[in-house]
This record gives C-alpha cells, sequence and structure tokens, in this order.
C-alpha cells in the first residue's frame, strides 16, 4: 500500500524504524521521505542545523544500509538519494574539506552520529560514554585482538591473546575479544571449538563478563558454519548454564528465565533442521504456563528474544511459528504481551501479521487493538544489524572496508577519552565517505 507524501513522519526512533522498514515494501516512498527530511535539515549555510532532521535522515539511511548491503541496486538508489540531498544543501559544499569545516556546523553532525553509537551502546545494557580506553598492557592486547580481524597469525598467538581477554574486567576488551573469536571461528569453526573447549574446562570462567558472551559469539560463529555440531553443542552447554547459575552470577542485574538466549537455540535449530517449532521448545512454554511464569512469557514475547529473531534479524515468519506456540493461551496477562508483539512486528511486516492472524481466524476487534504505535528503538537495531554487516561483509574478508574498521578501531587506545575517539572517528568516516569515497 502507497504511504502518500503528505502523511508527515516524525522525526524520532518510531518514524526513523518506520521509515527504514518502509523500503523493504516501497523502495520509492521511503526515498522520497529521506528527501522530504532533507527539507528540514538546513537550505543555506547560515542556516543552524536541524539536528533532529539530521538524526533521523543519518539513522534511516544507515538502517537501509545495514538490511540491504548486499543488494547493489538498493544501495545505489540510496546513495543516489544521498547525493541529491546533499548538493541541495549546505552540508555537502561545507563537508568537501573537512579541516576547513566551522565548529558550529560539525558539532551537530558529530553529535548526531555520537547519539546513536551510544544508543546501540546502551540497547546492549552498556554505557559507552562511562567506559575509558584501554591503556598500558591493556591497549597493546586491544591492538593485537584489533589486528585478529583478519589475520594469518600463528595459532598459538591468537589463542594465548583470546584467553588473556576472557579474565578481562574491561568491557571494551571483552568485546573486541568476541569479534576476534568471530573472525578466528569464521575461518575455522574447528579450531574455535578447541579453543573454547579448552577454556570452558575452568570452572572460574563461568562468574567471568566474557562467559555471557559465549553463546551470542559461538552462534554468530554458526551461521557461517551451520553444521558445525561441536559448536552447537557448546553453544546449548553455555546458555543451559547461564539459565541455571545466573540468579546467583555476580554480575546479574536483572530476571532471568528459560526464555534467556533462546533466539541462538532457535535460529541455528531452524537452519540446521528446518523445525521452527521443537518440541523443547513447546515443553519450556507448557512448563512456564504451568508455573505462570510471566518473566518467561515477557522476555520471550515482548523483549528480547520474538523481536530480534523478527525484526532485527529479519525472520518474521520463524517469530510468528514460534507465537503459535502461545497464541491459544487463556491467560490476560500473555494475550497482552502478544498484542504489544503484534502491534510492533505490524509496523515491519504487516503481510505477514494479516497472514498470522488470517490463520489463527482474529476478527476485527482484534485486529483494531493492535493499531496503536510502538516507539521502536534504533540502538537494538543498528547494534545487531550492524554486528551482522561486519561478519558477512567485513570480518575475515580483505576488503577496503575492513582495513577502514581496523584503522578507525585502532584510534581508540590514543585517544583521551571515549567522547574524544567518537569524535576522531565520526570526522574520518566523514572525510572517507564525502571526500575520498574509496571503493568498498
Amino acid at each position: 500500500m502507497r504511504i502518500p507524501l503528505a502523511h508527515q513522519v516524525k522525526a524520532d526512533f518510531c518514524g526513523t524504524a518506520y521509515i527504514a522498514s518502509l523500503f523493504d515494501r516501497d523502495r520509492r516512498a521511503s526515498l522520497e521521505t529521506l528527501e522530504m527530511i532533507r527539507h528540514n535539515i538546513v537550505r543555506f549555510s547560515l542556516r543552524p542545523i536541524n539536528g533532529a532532521a539530521l538524526q533521523s535522515l543519518f539513522n534511516v539511511s544507515l538502517l537501509i544500509f545495514l538490511r540491504h548491503n548486499h543488494d547493489l541496486q538498493a544501495c545505489a538508489d540510496l546513495r543516489a538519494t544521498l547525493q541529491v540531498i546533499f548538493s541541495k544543501t549546505a552540508i555537502g559544499r561545507l563537508l568537501k574539506n573537512i579541516n576547513e569545516v566551522p565548529e558550529g556546523i560539525l558539532a551537530p553532525i558529530v553529535e548526531t552520529i555520537s547519539r546513536t553509537m551510544l544508543d546501540t551502546t546502551s540497547a546492549g545494557n552498556v554505557d559507552l560514554s562511562k567506559l575509558s580506553p584501554p591503556k598500558g598492557d591493556q591497549a597493546a592486547l586491544y591492538r593485537r585482538l584489533v589486528g585478529y580481524i583478519n589475520s594469518d597469525a600463528p595459532d598459538e598467538q591468537i589463542q594465548a591473546d583470546l584467553l588473556k581477554a576472557v579474565f578481562s574486567n574491561d568491557w571494551l576488551i571483552v568485546a573486541i575479544s568476541s569479534v576476534a573469536l568471530i573472525a578466528y571461528g569464521k575461518a575455522s569453526p574447528e579450531k574455535a571449538e578447541e579453543f573454547l573447549r579448552g577454556v570452558l574446562q575452568d570452572q572460574a570462567v563461568a562468574k567471568t563478563h566474557w562467559f555471557l558472551w559465549v553463546p551470542i559469539t559461538v552462534q554468530n560463529i554458526l551461521e557461517c558454519h551451520p553444521h558445525a555440531a561441536g559448536l552447537f553443542q557448546i553453544m546449548l552447554e553455555t546458555t543451559e548454564q547461564i539459565n541455571g547459575t545466573f540468579a546467583t552470577h555476580p554480575l546479574n542485574d536483572t530476571r532471568i528465565t528459560p526464555a534467556f538466549m533462546l533466539r541462538p537455540r532457535v535460529l541455528c535449530n531452524y537452519k540446521m533442521n528446518g523445525d521452527s517449532q521443537p518440541a523443547w521448545l513447546q515443553a519450556l512454554v507448557d512448563e512456564a504456563m504451568a508455573k505462570r511464569d510471566y518473566a518467561f512469557f515477557d522476555q520471550l514475547i515482548v523483549n528480547p528474544e520474538l523481536p530480534y529473531l523478527s525484526i532485527q534479524r529479519g525472520q518474521p515468519q520463524l517469530a510468528l511459528d514460534v507465537l503459535s506456540l502461545v497464541f491459544e493461551i487463556d491467560d490476560p496477562r500473555v494475550a497482552d504481551m502478544i498484542k504489544l508483539f503484534l502491534a510492533r512486528l505490524m509496523r515491519h511486516y504487516p503481510d505477514e501479521v494479516d497472514d498470522f492472524l488470517d490463520s489463527h481466524h482474529a476478527g476485527r476487534v482484534y485486529r483494531l487493538s493492535l493499531n496503536y504505535e510502538y516507539p521502536e528503538p534504533v540502538g537494538a537495531q543498528v547494534a545487531i544489524l550492524g554486528l551482522l554487516f561486519l561478519r558477512d561483509s567485513v570480518i575475515g574478508e580483505r576488503s577496503n572496508l575492513r582495513e577502514h574498521l581496523q584503522r578507525a578501531l585502532l584510534m581508540l587506545p590514543d585517544s583521551k577519552s571515549i567522547s574524544e575517539w567518537i569524535i576522531s572517528s565520526v570526522q574520518y568516516v566523514i572525510q572517507l565517505v564525502l571526500v575520498d569515497s574509496p571503493a568498498a
């Protein structure tokens, strides 16, 4: 259905997610809406930049790119639209030489991108602004781990540094070690399994920050090697161990239920066996309902499991198949959670939701109850889609993108603060995109 341009979309997170998802259904309408946002940014060099409109433009463009980076025509259409937008505003002309950009012009652009980066990390329960760049020995370890994103270093050296990161209390070290381990496993799942088996024998590992990253890290390796049975078993074992011990875990600050980390298990099981409604999942649902464990259903339906599968991973049918296991449950609290999820999903995949409701014979009154806005957070989408882009198009790939990523990451230890690193990275990216325009 064509969305009339007279419908002004707010420059907020809800509008941003909607415009980006509109690109999937009506590319022309989505690009025209970007052009509409352009009118609200700036027309003349002396006019202040509208930060909200600029952020909306940046976030929509980023989401479209991350979702469609393998579609050459989609990228070409997006780039052509952005070129027109920048040619018709003062921004493009002012940024021809980044060193001559007035601080008053650069500041809103830096703030815009910084805000998205902070939203992205806060979506993973991390406040990037409160972290400090690694220094001393930790900085040296960080630099080596960045190098392993694409490296021919000896296995002994890579595994030794990955092991040092296991017991680090530095979130940035743990995060970059996870990326390095994904790269290592992407190149050789057998070696990654051997490393993980050796590390996980130490019972002290289960009390570390690093341990909580293992299921997601392994999931990303499995999506490159879906039949690596040993890694799949490690993912199951660590997930079950986290579920069983998280209540007393020293790093726990939230309620974790058996629904925690179902998404990698469901996704990998589906890719390996084609089964979207496994018996073990039905058993978990039945057990939770018998106990009236509403925290389980909240984590499964509302956040983060099904939204991750459907919206952030683009698997709406898989998520709806899982939802079918709970849709007929006669409980008002669970019913409200289901409506909240369907209202959110309808903004992204209206046809799939309509088909789902048809199959369950949902009436007009039920459908009307889903007609309300859900404020879609951009940070969570950027975090997941950005990781997928890095995994599939950058990590382990010999490309300009990989080199530029490593260069930006290596600026961190030399920065006085995270904020300074963000500014330096933003300036580098702006120079790269608007001035140098290298081929990926």
